[in-house]
């Protein structure tokens, strides 16, 4: 279906669709070169997926075009910045005029067995202290944290680090590389949704910014 979730911020803008077609029906939404992509991947599941955030960029802006950079990262020729996930039947992405992180995955995805992986002890604890959130949290923080660094070879629980939560803010710090930047949560019902990205104006996250306005649309089918 179309995005189903939007948040707008200055220089940045948030997009989640919910993938309830088969790759036929997407097909049509993207061009003939990304159904050519698409055609390369497996299982099927990922080539939905695939399709899914490209048909969501078609449908928020339309003009960019999608390359990928030899990390495999995707990136637009535009020259602005994107960062893309999908998870549980969600496809999500980020256009911003300034680098940027977002990861989502299913709220209810048991993080148990790979906590050792990349929840250090100390960020066990930020979990504990703020009301005993889901390490899933974390997970995503990270990721987020990862994709606006542009760095590589990070450790998960030396080099990309989560400093502080707020959950009434529903905020979190967090370091990669050595570069400090906050993170903001988007609420949902079936996802942990975080996305990070600096102001060019102040350095600062964007949703931070005095002149900060956040518009939500939702369409329910």
């Amino acid at each position: 279906m179309p995005v189903t979730l939007r948040h707008t911020l200055p220089g940045c803008s948030f997009a989640l669709w919910r993938i309830d077609e088969d790759t036929a029906r997407l097909a049509p939404l993207c061009t003939g070169q990304e159904n050519a992509w698409a055609g390369t991947l497996a299982p099927e599941r990922r080539r939905r997926e695939w399709l899914a955030w490209h048909a969501a960029l078609h449908e928020e802006a339309p003009a960019e075009e999608t390359f990928y950079r030899p990390s495999g990262a995707p990136a637009l020729r535009s020259g602005r910045h994107i960062a893309v996930s999908h998870a549980g039947g969600y496809a999500a992405l980020m256009l911003c005029d300034v680098p940027c992180g977002l990861d989502i995955e299913r709220a209810d995805r048991d993080f148990t067995k790979t906590e050792e992986r990349f929840l250090a002890p100390d960020e066990q604890k930020l979990l504990e202290s703020a009301g005993g959130l889901s390490a899933g949290i974390v997970w995503c923080a990270k990721e987020a944290l990862y994709k606006w660094s542009g760095l590589s070879g990070l450790d998960w629980l030396r080099d990309i680090r989560v400093t502080k939560i707020d959950p009434v803010r529903e905020t979190l710090e967090g370091t990669a590389g050595g570069k400090r930047i906050g993170l903001k949560v988007i609420p949902h019902p079936e996802l942990h949704i975080v996305f990070c990205a600096e102001s060019p104006q102040s350095g600062t996250p964007v949703w931070r910014c005095p002149f900060f306005l956040l518009t939500l649309s939702r369409r329910n089918h």
